[in-house]
């Protein structure tokens, strides 16, 4: 059964494959419980030290001197602790293996070393190439075993240099390839390349494969001469991608294969440069230029032949974006959509050719309407993106934050102590998350467009805010307002675990410092100092013209649903009015 296992372990990979050593262990700890000769149930010969290779040329031939240490310990099987080697050594093996070969082959043996001694062995007129040694230790059937780092016999090239490798189109032919090579004229060492370079092999990349496959060999040495170029020409290639490579040979191997990619043929259009959407009184002016390459570095052909689709969306991914201008050869459009209120958007253009369409490109991000109305609803349950994510009923919330990324996501349920909570009502929520084992120290803002507050004689904000009730948390959530958009004043300021119930809880807070305004922003703050936070959720903000705060202590319910009803003015109602009325920051129509 040992011999057989040994074998079978001889054809496998050196010891630098993790598998390998996983096998070997089990091998180990097989071989010393069924026949450990001398050593004791359990353990093995540790392996030789100091293992190393030299090449050297003696006579004119190429000899490999092996030199190594027999061990003086023994290894536990099974937690490799050491001990004493407790019996003498029966033999130290010596193997071969060609690089990239299915096996080792012993070479030779060294009978009853003492441990601990000094030994060399001298591996004969080797041929030129890359060897693997491995040298195994046997007490009886114990074994273990060790390898060196691999062996050149020879020299290889050196690896090729950024431009000592090039492919180039010829400027008669598009789809003739000219590629290039220096050959090298030093070793992988980086000393003076002696031995003759034998072949050139060129070759192209394909698929999924990490081998290039080659199509043509050069093995004529009076042209491959160090330091010298060497040219060979692709002819017809196919339109498309193609990555070259080239290997240089000595009769010792090859040098890693270099590669260069190139386009052949026509390309479609490159990305649209220098887009620039500006506001002025015949509308918003968008201007651009012409890609200057093809998406693939490749010839684009003729730029008169290239069109623009000029889109107005969220981003370059909106695929409900709304297009302004279709397969257009100018290089400006101007959009003259009037806004019901405040809109922040960007212009996506799109580069279309004979050759294909090229990738959209945005152009900078504009802010553009009137100010939002009162009242002013949120309730995050638009459904605007392709994959159907809830985002902004109004397009102009923004985000900030001081931290690696921003806490403040829209979402259509967020997870709050260990469970999940839904909206308050309607499909989407806000949130942002703060881990309750995190160490804190960062600040988010999330800040409304603006808002016209010229005929509000009492602002008031409603919001609903989930909280845990658990106290003691250093997350707080402040509500603030602003004229300017830069200058914020705090309007009230919530601790956050202070409520006395798990639950959705309905908060008011005066706006009064917007009275009159005629654009005035209103910004959720979230701070978080310490360690330890809670997560917050928001949900069917409005905002109404005039209204009633109560005390801070009668603000807080843990109603499911909000039973304020206002008409379009913000005035409160009773449940029998008719007309259209904002409930949950919802406009319905009562009839």
């Amino acid at each position: 059964m040992t011999n057989v296992l040994q074998n079978i372990l001889k054809s496998l990979p050196h010891k630098g494959g993790s598998w390998r050593g996983a096998v070997l262990s089990l091998f180990a700890l097989v071989c010393t419980i069924a026949n450990a000769e001398g050593l004791p149930v359990g353990y093995i010969p540790a392996p030789v030290k100091d293992f190393a290779l030299k090449w050297v040329v003696e006579d004119g031939k190429n000899n490999v001197e092996i030199s190594f240490t027999a061990p003086t310990e023994m290894l536990n099987s099974r937690d490799y602790s050491k001990a004493p080697l407790s019996a003498p050594i029966t033999k130290i093996e010596i193997m071969r293996s060609a690089a990239m070969d299915d096996g080792f082959q012993v070479i030779g043996t060294i009978e009853n070393p003492a441990a601990g001694e000094a030994l060399k062995w001298v591996d004969e007129n080797v041929a030129f190439g890359t060897y693997d040694y491995m040298a195994q230790v046997y007490v009886g059937d114990a074994m273990d075993w060790a390898n060196a780092e691999p062996i050149v016999v020879g020299e290889l090239p050196a690896d090729l240099q950024p431009g000592e490798f090039t492919a180039t189109v010829d400027p008669s032919d598009p789809y003739c390839v000219i590629l290039e090579v220096t050959i090298p004229s030093t070793n992988s060492l980086g000393e003076p390349l002696k031995m003759p370079i034998t072949k050139v092999e060129f070759g192209e990349m394909s698929g999924m494969s990490f081998l290039p496959e080659v199509f043509y060999v050069e093995d004529a040495e009076e042209v491959l001469v160090p330091g010298t170029k060497l040219q060979y020409v692709v002819e017809n290639a196919a339109n498309g991608n193609h990555t070259y490579s080239v290997a240089v040979y000595t009769a010792a191997g090859s040098n890693y294969p270099a590669t260069c990619g190139l386009f052949i043929g026509k390309d479609q259009p490159g990305r649209v440069q220098n887009i620039l959407a500006k506001v002025t009184d015949d509308g918003i002016v968008v201007t651009w230029e012409a890609p200057i390459e093809g998406l693939n570095g490749g010839d684009m052909g003729d730029l008169s032949a290239i069109t623009y689709t000029v889109k107005r969306g969220a981003d370059q991914y909106d695929e409900s974006a709304v297009v302004i201008a279709k397969n257009i050869k100018e290089f400006q459009v101007i959009d003259k959509t009037e806004f019901a209120e405040e809109n922040k958007f960007v212009y996506i253009i799109t580069a279309t050719s004979p050759y294909g369409e090229g990738y959209p490109t945005c152009s900078n991000e504009i802010v553009v309407g009137p100010a939002a109305t009162l009242p002013f609803s949120e309730n995050f349950d638009v459904p605007l993106d392709q994959w159907g994510n809830t985002t902004t009923q109004h397009s102009t919330w923004s985000k900030d934050y001081n931290g690696h990324f921003g806490a403040w996501q829209i979402g259509q349920s967020t997870f709050i102590n260990d469970k999940q909570v839904n909206p308050h009502s309607g499909k989407g929520l806000l949130y942002a998350f703060y881990s309750p084992w995190g160490n804190l120290n960062q600040w988010d803002s999330f800040t409304s467009g603006n808002i016209d507050f010229s005929e509000a004689e009492a602002p008031v904000l409603t919001f609903w805010l989930y909280d845990i009730a658990q106290g003691g948390s250093p997350v707080s959530l402040k509500v603030q307002t602003s004229t300017d958009g830069t200058e914020f004043a705090t309007a009230k300021n919530i601790n956050i675990g202070d409520a006395t119930e798990e639950g959705w809880h309905e908060v008011a807070v005066s706006l009064s410092a917007l009275k009159g305004a005629s654009r005035g922003k209103v910004r959720f703050l979230s701070e978080a100092i310490g360690t330890g936070g809670i997560p917050i959720a928001i949900d069917d903000i409005l905002i109404v013209a005039a209204g009633e705060v109560p005390d801070a202590i009668c603000n807080v319910k843990t109603d499911k649903a909000n039973d304020g009803i206002y008409n379009i003015s913000g005035q409160k109602v009773s449940g029998s009015f008719r007309g259209i009325i904002i409930k949950n920051g919802k406009k319905v129509l009562v009839k």
